[in-house]
């Protein structure tokens, strides 16, 4: 399996496992609050809506940034045999530059009732598209390798492959 495969895997691996986790703990924690408070959910559909993508979204952010930082890796990418080189502000840079389609498509979402900033809702979610969802971000890797991404190259980290670190992937 190629770095860039491995990179790509290991990132939704951890993406998803993470969401999951945080959407239980969340959806846990707002059902205990309403049923305590005895609101009804419908009430606050939209404000939950709002607050938990962003909350899940910076939850992501600090999984990425404080495994990357402590460990050199993340779950995932531990299992893939991947490491993650750079200092500590590269590396809080690389996943602030990863997620911003995401934040900018978040960020749409929430001001949407304005019309005068749906092109920001539009733009983020045509970005969160390209970047995320279709892997485009990752797309870069197979041509320039470890520092192949472009959130990699902005940020000055470097990702590798150690076949010694690698759990059978």
């Amino acid at each position: 399996m190629k770095a860039s495969e491995r990179r790509l895997l290991a990132f939704f691996g951890d993406y998803v496992a993470v969401n999951i986790a945080f959407y239980l703990m969340v959806g846990l924690a707002i059902r205990l609050i309403t049923s305590a408070l005895e609101m009804p959910v419908a009430e606050m559909e939209n404000l939950i809506t709002d607050v938990q993508e962003g909350a899940a979204l910076f939850f992501v952010c600090l999984y990425f940034t404080v495994s990357e930082i402590r460990n050199g890796s993340t779950s995932f990418k531990d299992l893939f045999g991947l490491h993650v080189s750079g200092t500590s502000q590269q590396i809080i840079k690389r996943n602030m530059l990863k997620f911003l389609p995401v934040w900018i498509s978040l960020l749409g979402n929430i001001i949407s009732d304005d019309t005068c900033l749906k092109w920001l809702e539009i733009g983020g979610t045509v970005m969160v598209i390209a970047g995320s969802c279709l892997g485009l971000y990752y797309l870069s890797s197979v041509f320039y390798g470890p520092k192949g991404t472009l959130y990699d190259r902005l940020s000055g980290t470097v990702v590798t492959y150690h076949p010694t670190m690698d759990r059978g992937f």
